[in-house]
Order: C-alpha cells, then structure tokens, then sequence
C-alpha cells in the first residue's frame, strides 16, 4: 500500500530536518520552503503541516484558500497566542501545536488527524446553493466529528461583518433543507456545537 503524503511549508532547515526524522519514515513528505512554492491547483495530500510565518508572509493571510481545500491543515509555529488558534479555527485547521514539540508528540498527532480523515464528508455535487449556504457546507464538512459553535461559524462565514442575531439561523435552515433529500442534515448538540451529519444516523 503507497504511503500517505504529506505537504510540509516550513523555511527553517533545523524544522525540516526535524520533520524527516519524525515522519520520514511512515509518511511520503513534500517540503515548500515559502507561500509562492505553493500551487494549490493539483494540492493532493492527505496531511498538510505548515509554519504561520512564511519568509514572504503570513499563512492564514497570504494563502487562506489551502484551508478551503477540504484536506486537513495542522500549524506547527512558535506563536504560542491564542488569537492565532482561533484564526487557524475559523478558517478551518484541525488542529495547532507550538514549538518546539517532540518527535512522538507530532507523530502522535498526525496519527490522530490522519485516523480522522476518513470522517471528513465527501458531498455531492449540490446545485442550487447560495454563496454563503455553499460556504457554510465546506466549513462544516471539515468538522463532522467535533463540530463547531456558532460564533465560530458566524467568524468563519461573516468574518468581522456584523450580520442579524437570527440571519445564520435562517441560512442553515434553507441549508438544511437543500441537503436532507441527498441523505445529509445539519443538527445542533445539546452544547449547541453545530454538525454536518449523514440523516441515517439521526435517531428517529
């Protein structure tokens, strides 16, 4: 069986020899030393793993379509700040870890997100959606084993635009509606954490 593939955007040679090490030998990796070395055109890997601070710019500003690709993105940075987690969050991540970190404790969390891809929804085709109903779909997708809140959908889809208290309520709604007859829904936990599920899972 091939191996999985895995890109890895990180200019720091110590990073990349470190990344050899760790994953070289259960994984085929890829290394893109700056943003511009990247084309997300044929972007095919199971596992991306990317630094925030790239020589010629900031992931999440300069190269937010990588996290609409529907392929899981981990950051590994030094930004330990929490308004970098909740940005790699909105904009879809699976997860963010800060150097410096151990051999074992990547593996292990690559073993975990790779364990998990097989949950991400593989949709349809869907015509007939709105941009916004379109986006919120690709966002959820993403997370159909967590989740997520409201606000960080309303983040996500809105970004800082201040939109009506029940304007995400009525997009996920007519959503909602679009998508039960192809065997999908959308359901909300106890905890309120919003869910892109398959509808033959739903207790009846």
């Amino acid at each position: 069986m091939s191996q999985k593939r895995i890109a890895i955007i990180e200019d720091d040679s110590n990073m990349r020899f470190f990344y050899k090490s760790a994953l070289g030998r259960s994984y085929e990796l890829d290394f893109y030393e700056r943003l511009a070395d990247v084309s997300l055109t044929n972007w095919n890997y199971q596992l991306t793993i990317a630094d925030m601070v790239l020589p010629d710019g900031i992931l999440s500003d300069s190269l937010p379509e990588l996290f609409a690709l529907n392929q899981p993105v981990l950051i590994v940075s030094s930004l330990d700040e929490m308004s970098a987690m909740r940005r790699t969050r909105i904009l879809g991540g699976v997860d963010y870890l800060v150097k410096p970190l151990t051999e074992n404790e990547l593996l292990f969390k690559v073993e975990n997100i790779l364990s998990r891809e097989c949950g991400l929804l593989a949709l349809p085709n869907i015509e007939g959606l709105t941009p916004k109903e379109e986006k919120i779909l690709q966002f959820l997708s993403q997370k159909p084993d967590r989740g997520c809140s409201r606000r960080d959908l309303q983040d996500a889809i809105w970004r800082s635009t201040t939109v009506q208290p029940n304007t995400l309520e009525v997009h996920l709604s007519n959503l909602r509606k679009k998508i039960l007859p192809l065997g999908y829904t959308i359901v909300a936990s106890e905890l309120g954490e919003i869910s892109l599920i398959r509808s033959d899972t739903v207790d009846q």
